[in-house]
């Protein structure tokens, strides 16, 4: 049994939690079983002069670690004495059988779960740490190897090679949810299809398409009640025609709404919440009168339909 390794350079550094640091997490490519490890602290002292201009520190795999007489940068923190980072490399470890075999496999996965694992980093934290999807090629900072016998290093080499486009916003993800981020990227289980809009309204809010926005938040909220309400509905032992019925009796997102509100008792988040200022009057508003949205309503829309979904369909992927 050999291990083979990847140091993953982020071109746009993830923000971590101080709880997410230091940390091994179980990862599974191509049914190759692994860990992905994050960089620590520095070892800061009471009342440290200049915390932030301290480096993060390598793993303990890679304590000793250097690219030639290169020091490898595995990221800086970015608030003390809270710790949290910005992490611009991560350490990958995977057992193999067949350096070729293995190695191969992870290689041919690597793009599906890196797609899977930055989608429901953005998912958690609204961080916009995802895979271009607009290139359609790839670069060249995914690579393997592994040590022989007499401790040298050696490269496995494979024709793929990974560009990554990342950036970092938001919330800084802690370490039970990057460990969830892991073990479903690891499983293959795409998010569900509301979740799928949502990062679209997140992407949209990034790239200041606050039109955008609103649209695709009323999207994966329709999406989202029209699930809550079909199950409701059975729980009640409504038949097939009825539930079909009452869906199109209430078509539009407001309708969708008013079904689920007032008709059904679901909660929607309406005592904390005017879901109709927020999100139902912005949207019509967009799509009908194609009238300017503001970055505030735009926020606003997110962050109601994130605590939404958060609440209606608590679990993200689609198995």
């Amino acid at each position: 049994m050999k291990t083979i390794f990847s140091i993953f350079e982020l071109p746009y550094s993830i923000s971590l939690d101080v709880s997410a640091l230091g940390g091994a997490y179980d990862i599974e490519i191509s049914k190759v079983k692994g860990k992905l490890y994050t960089p620590h602290l520095p070892a800061w002292e009471k009342n440290q002069e200049d915390p932030l201009g301290k480096l993060l520190l390598a793993p303990e795999l890679a304590d000793s670690w250097s690219r030639g007489s290169d020091q490898i940068f595995w990221g800086k923190p970015h608030r003390y004495p809270s710790g949290e980072s910005s992490v611009h490399s991560i350490l990958l470890a995977f057992e193999c059988n067949s350096l070729d075999e293995d190695g191969s496999a992870v290689h041919k996965g690597f793009i599906s779960w890196i797609n899977l694992l930055l989608d429901y980093i953005e998912i958690s934290t609204n961080q916009n740490v995802r895979v271009d999807q607009s290139l359609n090629v790839y670069g060249d900072n995914f690579h393997l190897f592994y040590f022989d016998e007499n401790g040298k290093s050696s490269g496995i080499s494979d024709e793929k090679v990974i560009e990554i486009c990342l950036d970092s916003w938001q919330k800084s993800i802690d370490a039970k949810s990057f460990q969830k981020a892991c073990e479903l990227a690891s499983l293959g289980f795409q998010p569900k299809l509301c979740y799928k809009l949502f990062l679209e309204a997140n992407r949209a809010y990034l790239q200041k398409d606050y039109r955008k926005t609103v649209i695709e938040c009323g999207a994966a909220v329709e999406t989202a009640l029209t699930d809550a309400i079909v199950k409701k509905l059975q729980l009640l032992d409504t038949s097939e025609s009825d539930i079909d019925r009452r869906l199109r009796g209430n078509k539009t997102l407001g309708g969708r709404f008013h079904l689920a509100d007032s008709q059904l008792g679901l909660d929607v988040l309406q005592i904390q919440y005017d879901y109709r200022s927020i999100l139902v009057e912005p949207r019509n508003q967009a799509i009908h009168d194609a009238e300017f949205v503001t970055r505030q309503v735009a926020r606003q829309a997110i962050e109601y339909t994130k605590k939404l979904l958060v609440t209606l369909v608590p679990d993200m992927p689609e198995t």
